[in-house]
């Protein structure tokens, strides 16, 4: 005689689960996370979708919720990462009496408990979403009382040209330790349901007033047009280095020649330029000139290679950051692997010791002496630092082992020697 085992739903599959979550979803990632959990791969997404609730609700009472839990943390690292490339950060202090300076000034600012202030409502049958931002996920992370982060996601539905409404997804981040908050966005193109746009200079100006509205964080402003200058010289330097040791040798010929001009009474010349250092790079750029498909294969060697870049000048003006684009992640920049355009902009970058915009194609070891290419652009604006990750959706991987290297360039001193 057969018996008959009674399987419980215990996993509801949602139009927001079946419809819009499941477009955050990485195929390949997706399988992955599967395999690990001894769930069938194989299908589409959404059949890999009616795997994970076949095995949830097969699940017993004392497996369901470890189970259950590793499966939303997927959804929840797939939401933060994947399609949503571009972050934008920005700094602020915490005063010893702010509400999120501990979970007890929290509890009493908000008037609930930190249980309550702990929710996630991405599988919830109930939800209900709109053209206006909705909050259906927050954890405040605390270590002896004291906050350390606090993660958010809000998501909205926009109607877009020639496109169903879809769903779009924002995750915050604010970092305690850091005094940092991180704002990561999709790359949406302009949406036609609502007047908030999906572009970063809007979602920083509305998520910034939400969040200083909801934990009083002033936020501060991030100027980091050094630090792109900074990034742009340490990875360009990496291969000029070669030419100007040969170069080098011819230290004292160069300056007596230099010296001997300056130094005629009638021509008049006061060195206000560094006449000996452009005599010398001079030099370097022919060799660099005479040799170019080689410097470029030397850039690959290091640890990125600058693609291009967009700088402000500061005599006469500036490069307006949203000239013939209505969407600043778009706007064109100059390609640094043209000669003509990697030499007649040195020289101004390097007076300025500035730069709005940077693209660098990332090199990311992967293992067994693989490596991946990660395209990465860098804009400096007034009030946040964009991190865009171009083309690839992101692995949580890709993004801890990336996002942390413009830090390095933070803490490079401004001043050095210049050829």
């Amino acid at each position: 005689m057969s018996t008959n085992i009674e399987i419980k739903e215990r996993f509801i599959l949602t139009n927001f689960v079946g419809d819009d979550l499941i477009r955050k979803i990485d195929a390949d990632q997706f399988s992955s996370f599967l395999k690990s959990r001894d769930i069938k791969s194989s299908g589409s997404k959404h059949t890999k979708l009616v795997n994970v609730k076949g095995h949830l609700d097969k699940c017993d009472e004392a497996n369901f919720n470890k189970e259950f839990t590793s499966v939303e943390g997927f959804f929840l690292e797939q939401i933060k990462y994947t399609s949503n490339r571009i972050v934008l950060t920005y700094p602020f202090d915490i005063r010893v009496q702010d509400p999120i300076s501990s979970i007890n000034s929290l509890e009493s600012f908000m008037k609930t408990s930190i249980d309550k202030l702990n929710f996630s409502k991405i599988f919830d049958p109930e939800i209900h979403l709109s053209t206006d931002f909705k909050k259906i996920f927050q954890k405040v992370f605390s270590q002896n009382d004291v906050i350390t982060k606090v993660e958010q996601i809000y998501v909205r539905k926009v109607e877009k040209a020639e496109t169903k409404a879809k769903c779009e997804f924002v995750w915050i981040e604010i970092d305690c330790n850091m005094k940092e908050v991180r704002i990561h966005l999709e790359n949406n193109s302009k949406n036609l349901s609502t007047k908030l746009q999906g572009r970063p200079g809007p979602m920083y100006g509305f998520f910034s007033k939400v969040i200083q509205k909801e934990f009083l964080i002033i936020p501060l402003s991030n100027p980091q047009e050094e630090t792109l200058f900074k990034l742009y010289r340490s990875l360009t330097s990496y291969a000029e280095e070669s030419y100007l040791k040969r170069v080098n040798p011819f230290d004292d010929e160069i300056n007596e020649f230099s010296k001997l001009i300056t130094n005629h009474s009638h021509l008049n010349i006061y060195d206000t330029i560094g006449v000996k250092d452009r005599i010398k790079w001079v030099f370097v750029r022919q060799m660099i000139q005479n040799d170019f498909e080689n410097f470029l294969k030397i850039q690959q060697l290091g640890d990125g290679k600058v693609k291009s870049i967009l700088f402000h000048y500061d005599e006469g003006g500036s490069i307006d950051a949203n000239s013939g684009s209505s969407n600043e992640t778009e706007v064109e920049e100059l390609d640094l692997e043209r000669q003509s355009a990697y030499f007649d902009t040195r020289e101004s970058i390097y007076n300025s010791k500035k730069l709005f915009s940077i693209t660098v194609n990332w090199n990311v070891p992967l293992g067994d002496g693989y490596t991946k290419k990660v395209l990465t652009r860098y804009r400096a604006h007034q009030n946040y630092l964009m991190t865009h990750f171009l083309k690839d959706n992101v692995s949580k991987g890709v993004y801890d082992n990336v996002f942390p290297r413009i830090r390095e360039y933070e803490k490079i001193p401004l001043k050095f020697t210049k050829i």
